[in-house]
């Protein structure tokens, strides 16, 4: 099994399966991760933000490329990001690497 020979190499591994972790039974080897995308809205992260939040879950953000040159169905423009960065300080949600949450 894939997934858990990669525990043997290091503390856990993320996918790009769409979906919130649950701390209290953590799947280390197969950390769900929402990828945005250009044609998410800032507003549509900031619900997950508060989703998460509400309900006491981990969710772990994936961006590919942060530019106003959207390319890509993976780009996000610099003020979208400005906009989740505001919306996740104003959640005064914990933000933190992968590294220190494991």
């Amino acid at each position: 099994n894939i997934s858990k020979k990669t525990l043997e190499y290091y503390s856990a591994a993320r996918t790009t399966m769409p979906g919130f972790n649950n701390l209290l039974n953590l799947k280390k080897e197969k950390l769900k991760s929402w990828l945005v995308e250009s044609k998410d809205t800032p507003e549509d992260i900031c619900f997950l933000i508060e989703y998460a939040k509400e309900n006491k879950l981990w969710l772990i953000l994936t961006f590919h490329n942060i530019d106003d040159i959207k390319i890509t169905k993976w780009d996000t423009s610099k003020e979208d990001f400005k906009k989740i960065l505001e919306c996740i300080k104003k959640s005064e949600i914990r933000s933190e690497k992968i590294s220190k949450i494991i």
